[in-house]
């Protein structure tokens, strides 16, 4: 009997520890899964994903046309600019604006149809599960885009929107802004919690991302008092040093526009993620 007990106890405590290790993976394989139906629902847009590249390369066209028509040999700046490294920077810019969108209207819409209670109820805090769906559209959207802006790029400059040196940083900067400005806008969507309707207030982020983030132009162009403004928010590190890392437009090292990144990155998330937790008290106390 001893001995068939000193026998038993072994196999017991490794069918244990397995089910201990599958439970341990399981919000890993949810968040997983999560993210492979992002991808999957955004690769089913196929005729927007065309509508949306066209807008790209339209955009970029103009201003690259705008740039080739402006005398810009008498703009004092601290580097020197020209046509193509201007429409490099649009180009990376731009990149990441049509990558993310309108992100927001995902949660927003779920808070509005009252469907986030039947998420509410999952083994993952919502945030998780949202922002792992959400980064598997933006994942897709990425490679398109990144296709469009590198076919864009070889037929308004003739190379690379990126100097071979820095592809790597900009290829490492560039997702990083998608996911700052990706979290900003989950908190937008959150919002729908109070406010209902939370569109104004993304006509309002997304309009100082533009001018404080340097959209279609790098921020040295501006004034000093704005260019501290500027630096003050999450902004530049969602467009301006996505573009700088692309084009060396900027007095910081590569390693320093990583750690500004970062560092934004971290609050931000902090930051969404509380949103997120309030919300979700805001709802089940409704």
């Amino acid at each position: 009997m001893l001995r068939a007990i000193t026998t038993i106890q072994p196999m017991v405590a490794r069918r244990l520890g397995a089910i201990e290790r599958a439970l341990a993976l399981a919000p890993m394989r949810v968040l997983a899964a999560a993210f492979c139906l992002g991808w999957r629902e955004e690769s089913k847009q196929g005729v927007m994903i065309f509508i949306r590249c066209i807008l790209f390369l339209a955009i970029c066209a103009v201003w690259h046309r705008i740039w080739l028509a402006t005398d810009l040999s008498n703009v004092a700046l601290a580097f020197s600019v020209s046509a193509d490294s201007l429409t490099s920077y649009l180009l990376m810019a731009q990149w990441v604006v049509f990558v993310v969108s309108h992100r927001y209207r995902d949660v927003a819409d779920l808070i509005q149809s009252g469907r986030v209670f039947s998420l509410l109820s999952r083994p993952i805090p919502y945030w998780q599960y949202s922002l792992a769906t959400t980064f598997g559209g933006v994942a897709w959207m990425m490679v398109m885009i990144g296709g469009t802006t590198v076919l864009g790029s070889w037929w308004l400059i003739g190379h690379l929107p990126a100097q071979p040196e820095r592809i790597v940083w900009a290829l490492i900067s560039m997702p990083l802004g998608c996911m700052i400005w990706v979290m900003i806008q989950m908190m937008i969507g959150a919002a729908a919690a109070w406010l209902g309707n939370v569109t104004p207030l993304f006509w309002i982020a997304q309009k100082m991302m533009f001018v404080l983030g340097g959209l279609m132009l790098p921020l040295f162009f501006y004034p000093g008092w704005w260019q501290s403004i500027a630096w003050l928010t999450p902004f530049p590190a969602v467009l301006h040093l996505v573009g700088a890392a692309a084009t060396g437009q900027t007095l910081l090292a590569w390693w320093q526009i990583l750690a500004i990144q970062l560092c934004w990155l971290i609050v931000v998330f902090f930051l969404m993620v509380i949103t997120f937790n309030r919300a979700e008290k805001r709802l089940m106390s409704a």
